[in-house]
């Protein structure tokens, strides 16, 4: 059957699609996934008492020497003018670790891409390979773009994250169960890039039946990793609550719990996608202006996201998106001024680095 066809415009200023509006379009593929829906419902109810019990049972692991120099990394994206900048700002930071996307209807920036990623090293980089609406109602389309990618990866990318937010409508996925076609390239991502690790379910914001829905699928390939995009803008502080309980330690539990007992995936989870709106910056804020903060504030959430997700002992790596940025980064593109949230994470980062060895 044909899926329904959409299209959802770029917005350069927030780098994500805009919002699909559209009442008329919404209602229609609602209904159309009443079916997915209804099946999710019905593998939440079979298997919650395992997720409840896995919950209640994790153990935590503590990062040390590399790893923990490691937790930290940075989004960073391709800027006119800016790359040797970017490279600086990171040394500044003293982080090593990089997360950079690359869409599949913007193949033909691939080269351009490819020069600035080429150009991190020897930082190492997690390439997120991002959908539209097009790879999903279009497989062959997705795989060429992905093993056009992958053919032409830098030595320097550690891994890749198979999809972005793919529990929003306006990047292309009515339904998780559609993002689960994306995953079809694992293996001939495997064949050409053994040692390459691959991440995956991609949901955003915390939305645990989504993110069950993405792991408990046991005909699906296998997974090196969970790459969750766990905003909590919405929310404010991470220690602000979502459901009434689940505070940002929480959430991550839950998923690690899901990870732990998803039968694809390997129990590693990188939070690849956190920040918090800048208040006064207009359309170039990813959020409406009521997530938007003071910079003090986003700073300060920063450093509290980063301790409570090291001390979850859950968390492997995390990621700010992004460096540049006009109405979220760490620094202003426009000047290069560091925001008081770059000092933050330069501290969080020699915290870490000067952290003694992990407790046996």
């Amino acid at each position: 059957m044909a899926r329904p066809w959409f299209s959802a415009p770029w917005d350069s200023h927030s780098d994500q699609p805009y919002r699909i509006c559209d009442p008329k379009l919404r209602r229609r593929l609602r209904a159309a996934c009443l079916g997915p829906h209804l099946y999710t419902a019905a593998l939440t109810a079979a298997t919650a008492p395992l997720v409840a019990l896995r919950y209640a049972s994790l153990h935590q692991v503590r990062f040390a020497g590399p790893q923990a120099a490691s937790f930290h990394g940075l989004g960073c994206s391709p800027l006119p003018g800016l790359d040797q900048a970017q490279s600086e700002l990171l040394d500044e930071l003293d982080i090593d670790r990089v997360l950079v996307r690359q869409g599949a209807w913007q193949l033909k920036a691939w080269p351009r891409t490819r020069q600035f990623i080429a150009a991190l090293a020897p930082r190492q980089v997690l390439l997120v390979l991002a959908q539209d609406r097009r790879s999903i109602c279009q497989p062959g389309y997705w795989q060429q773009f992905c093993r056009q990618v992958i053919d032409e990866l830098p030595d320097n990318v550690e891994a890749v994250q198979i999809g972005q937010a793919v529990n929003r409508l306006k990047w292309g996925c009515t339904h998780v169960g559609e993002a689960l076609a994306l995953d079809a390239v694992i293996p001939a991502i495997r064949q050409q890039r053994p040692a390459l690790r691959i991440l995956g379910s991609s949901i955003i914001d915390f939305e645990p039946l989504a993110s069950l829905r993405s792991l408990l699928a046991w005909n699906q390939p296998r997974l090196d990793g969970v790459a969750a995009l766990l905003y909590v803008d919405r929310r404010g502080d991470p220690a602000n609550t979502q459901a009434g309980c689940f505070d940002l330690t929480r959430k991550i539990r839950a998923i690690a719990a899901l990870t732990a007992i998803s039968p694809r995936s390997a129990k590693r989870l990188w939070l690849t996608e956190f920040n918090w709106p800048l208040t006064g910056h207009g359309p170039w804020a990813p959020t409406s202006a009521r997530e938007c903060v003071s910079e003090d504030q986003a700073a300060a959430w920063l450093q509290r996201y980063s301790a409570m997700a090291q001390a979850s002992g859950l968390v492997e790596r995390i990621y700010w998106w992004q460096l540049l940025a006009q109405g979220y980064g760490l620094v202003d593109p426009r000047d290069l001024r560091r925001r008081p949230a770059f000092h933050a994470l330069a501290a969080r980062q020699r915290e870490m680095r000067d952290s003694g060895p992990a407790e046996s």
